[in-house]
């Protein structure tokens, strides 16, 4: 008599398995607190003495130039890190913003035009320091890459940038939603090869 043997799930299989395990896990941390985004001191005094004196009135190319050659204290330039992020980075190390929870606020996805599929918005997110799964995303706003940092069309310089900055980011937080932390499932991906030069 011959036994059979029960088929091994395919690997896309298993994938969606360990999802949804792992969205189980994300929406039980997300319920089990709470998520204030919350500013806690005065942004505009802040933003004032965290610019160097010769930037609080500059333009924003001027301050994204600064930015880019490291001419802001303590912030060093990082290719894949914008100057927003900087400055909410900044906020949150001064304590002028509480978060939830320590993490990283960061741009985390976009809105395209379906058509072109420019970049029409952006959105922020957090990323949960002692969570393996989760990711605190703004579920009610999205701010278009031209509206961050001005005030009614028109953009905003120095340190009043940088308080409308975190006041725009802080308050697309307003409502949230959980998300899958994008390096959910690291322990499970292939081991790649480096690249031949």
């Amino acid at each position: 008599m011959q036994v059979e043997t029960p088929e091994v799930p395919a690997a896309r299989t298993q994938f969606y398995e360990r999802q949804a395990v792992a969205w189980l896990q994300a929406e039980a941390e997300f319920n089990s607190r709470t998520w204030s985004f919350l500013i806690v001191s005065d942004v505009s005094q802040w933003a004032r003495t965290w610019l160097p004196a010769g930037l609080v009135d500059a333009s924003p190319a001027e301050l994204e130039a600064a930015y880019v050659r490291g001419e802001i204290p303590y912030i060093p330039f990082a290719p894949s890190v914008e100057l927003a992020e900087v400055v909410i980075a900044q906020a949150v190390e001064d304590r002028i913003v509480l978060l939830p929870t320590p993490g990283r606020l960061t741009s985390t996805y976009v809105h395209r035009d379906p058509t072109t599929e420019m970049e029409t918005a952006r959105g922020y997110g957090l990323k949960v320091a002692d969570s393996a799964v989760l990711e605190i995303r703004s579920a009610a706003g999205v701010i278009c890459e031209g509206e961050l940092g001005s005030s009614e069309g028109s953009p905003l310089h120095g340190a009043a940038a940088s308080e409308r900055i975190v006041h725009q980011v802080i308050n697309t937080f307003a409502h949230v939603r959980p998300f899958l932390h994008y390096a959910w499932d690291k322990d499970h991906q292939p081991n790649r090869r480096p690249r031949q030069q």
